[in-house]
């Protein structure tokens, strides 16, 4: 997060009047929109607690500016956002929610969230040495001893990875608001709003190389315009570095020109502004996977609401082993529909196709991500995962943690699980569990070994030739009747139960140990 320390003591002063309330709550909204990802993985993981403290926390901001402007609907939309944050949801279900209600928030306050003129990158750097250096350095390194000051240390400007999905409207916003519950004050009333805009440009220039680069960004930024790059001060206001980087690959730059290029259109001179209206193209990196845009249509309803439909055309075989890399392009894509633009369209549509006969009649699409006004964005591969990943959901929100062996030639697999729990009839519950999943997930699978251990030595062992086998057991059947039997009579029930399915199986398939062997002979505990 973006802690500018506290140089200017003026800047705590609250913000009273109802369009800054506004503008704070836009800004606070931008804060999501831009650091919430550095919280939470898209698999709804933590990576980072006090970044989620700090989401959790501008959140809240967020529904208090609103409530001081008595938008009732714009609360509710902000307490659900909340929500979501809270229950630690994917960025996807959570950043484009973030930029819907930002541009709400813009449309009925009349709110500008561009730049009012061209950067002055001079000014921003006497800006910065003034406001920002004391604690993020005058270079954007923090000084280790003020880093020691902090519990979590200021951001380094300075170091590409820090800054790779900022824009200077996050640093704007963070400037504009501060951080909820950090060191990090604001500064709207020290520093008028053109002087912030020329600050958050400069941040952003201390993150690229030194001058022995700069004329070879300048000529590589030159081949990158001729190719059709527009690097207006609009466009690089809400764009990431890391959308910059997929524009001038894009513009045949490779991979050692992209960061010098990036230099120099960091550190200006800026194109003359356009007006903005056309939504810049998707960019398919074909070194991920060989795809080209098939049609990239955007239009606008008459309520001035963006929609856009992307379809693009694979050009390698979908094939199982290709999935995951389907997946990333998903991601990348859906990355570049958030920051591509500098408002969020109002509903999306992003297909992925095996031929232009199918995206031109768009029908059997390989994937799909949508996004309608209050959804979330949800995304579909119609690719069929590997064999050996297919058994592995079997698993899925099991503690169990298996070790597979799979041959999706024969269609065998071997699977063997870690039992943790003491030695009981749930043991064997497990394994009629795990085999329904297994065949279930895992359509292709035939000869089944399932082999549950504990402390190093085999508590079971069944072989089963296939589904036919499996079925004939008859253990959904079997678990109802244990299920609703009354309580005191379900261990004895599944004692005789699980006994009598293992013994229809053919000589030699189940190996019980001993221990296990003993648990389903012993009486039922009263």
């Amino acid at each position: 997060m973006f802690g500018l320390g506290t140089a200017l003591a003026i800047s705590a002063l609250p913000i009273a009047a109802a369009g800054n309330d506004a503008e704070r709550a836009a800004a606070l909204l931008q804060l999501i929109v831009s650091e919430y990802d550095d919280a939470v993985s898209e698999q709804g993981k933590v990576i980072s607690n006090s970044e989620l403290e700090d989401q959790r926390a501008i959140a809240q901001g967020a529904v208090a500016e609103l409530q001081s402007l008595a938008a009732a609907d714009l609360v509710a939309q902000a307490q659900a956002l909340t929500a979501r944050i809270a229950a630690t949801r994917a960025p996807s279900n959570v950043v484009w929610i973030a930029r819907k209600l930002q541009d709400s928030v813009v449309q009925r306050f009349r709110l500008s969230l561009d730049p009012p003129a061209q950067p002055d990158l001079a000014r921003g750097a006497t800006l910065y040495r003034a406001a920002c250096a004391a604690c993020h350095g005058v270079a954007g390194s923090p000084p280790a001893a003020v880093a020691r000051r902090f519990e979590v240390p200021p951001p380094s400007f300075a170091d590409p990875r820090a800054v790779r999905t900022s824009s200077p409207r996050a640093v704007y916003s963070a400037v504009t608001v501060g951080v909820p519950g950090k060191p990090m004050p604001d500064f709207a009333e020290a520093i008028d709003a053109r002087e912030r805009w020329d600050l958050a440009f400069y941040v952003l220039t201390l993150a690229q190389r030194t001058p022995r680069g700069r004329a070879d960004g300048a000529k590589h930024l030159a081949r990158a315009r001729s190719a059709g790059l527009k690097a207006d001060a609009l466009r690089l206001s809400y764009q990431t570095d890391d959308y910059l980087r997929l524009e001038l690959r894009a513009a045949g730059l490779s991979r050692s020109e992209v960061e010098t290029a990036l230099g120099s259109l960091r550190r200006g001179p800026f194109d003359a502004p356009d007006d903005g209206s056309a939504v810049p193209p998707l960019i398919v990196p074909r070194d991920l996977i060989a795809a080209h845009v098939f049609s990239d249509r955007s239009k606008e309803d008459a309520e001035g609401h963006l929609y856009v439909d992307s379809r693009l055309v694979l050009e390698e075989a979908p094939t199982p082993d290709r999935r995951a890399r389907i997946a990333e392009l998903l991601r990348v894509l859906n990355q570049q529909v958030v920051w591509r633009t500098g408002r969020p369209p109002f509903g999306t549509w992003l297909t992925v196709y095996a031929g232009e006969a199918d995206a031109r009649t768009g029908t059997s699409a390989v994937a799909a991500c949508s996004l309608e006004t209050e959804d979330d964005i949800d995304c579909e591969i119609h690719v069929p995962l590997p064999f050996a990943a297919q058994l592995a959901t079997a698993f899925a929100g099991t503690p169990r943690k298996p070790r597979i062996t799979a041959d999706d030639r024969t269609g065998a697999a071997r699977v063997q699980v870690e039992w943790l729990e003491r030695i009981s009839p749930a043991a064997l519950r497990a394994f009629f569990e795990d085999a329904l999943r297994l065949y279930q997930q895992a359509p292709a699978l035939k000869a089944l070994v399932y082999q549950t251990v504990r402390r190093g030595r085999t508590l079971l062992r069944v072989r089963l030739r296939g589904r036919e086998e499996f079925d004939a057991l008859a253990f959904p059947e079997l678990q109802r009747r244990i299920d609703r039997a009354p309580p005191d009579e379900r261990e004895r029930l599944a004692k005789a139960g699980y006994r009598q399915a293992l013994a229809a199986l053919p000589a030699g398939a189940v190996l019980l140990a001993r221990p296990l062997r003993e648990a389903l002979s012993a009486p039922a505990r009263p």
